[in-house]
């Protein structure tokens, strides 16, 4: 299958409210933002990835509460918010994600202004 039609059924899912769907329509914008070289155009598939993560992590998905929490925590496709990123993380290391096990046991030993280093969204 090509790129554009899973993106396509990435999307009908997600918009029928598949968690599943949602993440991975996600992922997929997430894909397209890298190898994009325009940046208002990468700022727009991260706000539209965000909104999409953040469907799915609503929805319960571990994975993509430590997105959400990622996004919150770079200010990435969203405004940089530790507090929100600090709450998502605890719903997803609760359930065992060890990504933000990790993420919130760093944040403890270092102070906000080292925090650069996180990863990406996947």
């Amino acid at each position: 299958m090509d790129w554009s039609k899973a993106l396509q059924l990435y999307l009908m899912a997600a918009d029928q409210g598949s968690h599943w769907g949602q993440q991975n329509y996600a992922n997929m914008l997430r894909v397209e933002i890298e190898e994009s070289p325009n940046h208002a155009e990468a700022l727009q598939k991260a706000a539209e990835s965000f909104r999409y993560y953040k469907l799915a992590a609503e929805q319960g998905l571990t994975e993509a509460e430590l997105n959400v929490g990622l996004c919150y925590a770079k200010g990435d496709g969203v405004s940089e918010d530790v507090n929100e990123a600090k709450r998502w993380f605890v719903r997803a290391a609760a359930k065992g994600q060890e990504d933000a096990i990790d993420v919130l046991r760093e944040w403890q030993e270092i102070d906000r202004g080292q925090r650069d280093h996180l990863p990406s969204p996947s």
